[in-house]
């Protein structure tokens, strides 16, 4: 049950990584597509990255050619020494709006409070394309609102 339960999250890891390759790809593939991402640790209120879904995100986002502007109130300490090996590929900022600029996509993965309350007319300002992947399904119950604004995918969307 347990090695079920382990599958089943990582083919749900994959399965996000390719929603968002068919979504803004061509031919499957990210290349010099920048990607803002918004939070890093494995749940809001930490900075323990162990088994976050973080990590096997951005580095399948990276396989595909992605740069990525990575934004977590604490887990980037951590995530730089985990994610060492991709490092060219990723830029730490200092806030939710500057891994918005000029970003191709924003996908939330971490589910900090923080991230429910967005300026979502200056995040899409900030923006050079309009991708919103929201992983966490924060702004699910406002969808007719975020499709007005971008091309959103919630989980399941």
């Amino acid at each position: 049950v347990i090695q079920a339960a382990i599958d089943a999250n990582e083919k749900q890891k994959r399965r996000m990584v390719e929603k968002i390759a068919l979504a803004m790809g061509i031919n499957g593939r990210l290349d010099n597509r920048i990607i803002g991402v918004l939070g890093l640790s494995f749940k809001p209120e930490t900075g323990d990255m162990r088994e976050a879904p973080s990590i096997d995100i951005i580095r399948g986002l990276v396989q595909l050619g992605a740069k990525i502007q990575a934004y977590c109130p604490q887990g980037m300490t951590e995530s730089k020494w985990r994610l060492i090996e991709i490092e060219k590929s990723i830029k730490y900022m200092e806030s939710e709006y500057e891994a918005s600029k000029d970003a191709d996509a924003l996908v939330i993965i971490t589910e900090w409070p923080q991230f429910r309350g967005l300026d979502l007319e200056k995040i899409r300002y900030n923006m050079s394309d309009n991708y919103f992947f929201d992983l966490r399904n924060i702004y699910a119950k406002r969808e007719d609102e975020m499709k007005k604004m971008f091309k959103y995918y919630g989980v399941g969307v």
